[in-house]
């Protein structure tokens, strides 16, 4: 006799069926948007927890426990401003979507997929070690830790390529300006010197020309782990109205095109930056509370990212 098929479960009512352990009603609500919005997948995850920033854990923002599928948020995070907060968010998600494990071949659209995800980000992890020219600051001080053995917080060549993963896909939908500009100087630092990148199979492309309708190999796992993307052009809008979202601001078509009214002059990757967060200044309700995204230096951001531990 066959079952009736399950009826599909909405993403939002899925995440918000996930238990959420120590958090106030405003931080789990604040936590369920911007998971929501991130568009990864929540299937691995079977708690979302709030943890102490307590000793030994003073600069921790996230942890993912692969074990027990544990999505922790720190309070170290839960006090930062909302953009902020969200590429905590997408990089612990990404963890939690790594493909480094088989068990996650659904998620790339079966075996082959994924494999071929985990050459990319193994690719990329060992151009940015080879070029010395990475991501950003935490990148850079994974890369330290790996290189000394006697380093305390030592970490071998896996760990450093899964961590490589969660980066990427950080930047790639919180930050793809910062991805752009690292990707010139891996160019650069590799046309400088050919004879000695003579070892790297080809160059691993970060991200692809705004403009562009072909998606890197990185981009292309991303677009299949994403709900709601299909193509380019779906990455392309998921990113640059994301963080709008996160924050709980609805679509706004005029909001975007007075921001593209406003950009005129930058080059592309910082044209569409700008532009979306324009646009969620055009969206936020007025007064002193309202969640909207500060504008701050790249430099900044990389400061941010010793939080985040490995």
């Amino acid at each position: 006799m066959e079952t009736a098929p399950r009826p599909v479960v909405e993403r939002r009512e899925l995440i918000e069926s996930i238990p959420a352990v120590g958090f106030t009603e405003d931080q789990q609500q604040d936590l369920f948007t911007q998971m929501y919005a991130t568009g990864l997948p929540v299937s691995n995850v079977q708690t979302f927890v709030r943890r102490a920033n307590d000793r030994g854990h003073e600069n921790v923002a996230g942890h993912w426990a692969q074990g027990r599928g544990e999505f922790a948020v720190y309070d170290l995070a839960l006090k930062d401003i909302s953009e902020q907060r969200l590429a905590v968010i997408v990089h612990e998600g990404a963890h939690a979507n790594t493909p480094r494990h088989e068990s996650n071949a659904h998620l790339f659209g079966g075996e082959d997929s994924r494999q071929e995800a985990l050459m990319h980000v193994t690719h990329l992890a060992e151009q940015s070690l080879q070029t010395g020219k990475f991501i950003d600051g935490y990148h850079a001080n994974l890369a330290e830790r790996l290189r000394n053995p006697k380093h305390p917080k030592h970490i071998d060549k896996e760990t450093f390529i899964e961590e490589t993963w969660a980066i990427y896909t950080e930047h790639r939908l919180t930050n793809p300006a910062k991805l752009a500009q690292v990707q010139v100087a891996q160019q650069r630092a590799i046309e400088r010197n050919p004879r000695k990148f003579k070892d790297i199979d080809g160059y691993q492309a970060l991200i692809s020309p705004p403009e562009s309708s072909e998606a890197t190999g990185l981009e292309s796992a991303l677009i299949t782990l994403l709900d709601g993307v299909e193509n380019k052009a779906e990455l392309q809008k998921h990113v640059a109205t994301l963080s709008r979202r996160a924050a709980g601001f609805e679509e706004s078509a005029e909001s975007m095109d007075v921001a593209e009214g406003i950009i005129i002059s930058l080059d592309d990757w910082k044209r569409q930056e700008l532009t979306q967060r324009i646009a969620a200044m055009l969206l936020a309700p007025a007064g002193p509370n309202n969640r909207i995204v500060r504008f701050r230096l790249d430099a900044d951001r990389d400061n941010t990212k010793q939080k985040l531990a490995a």
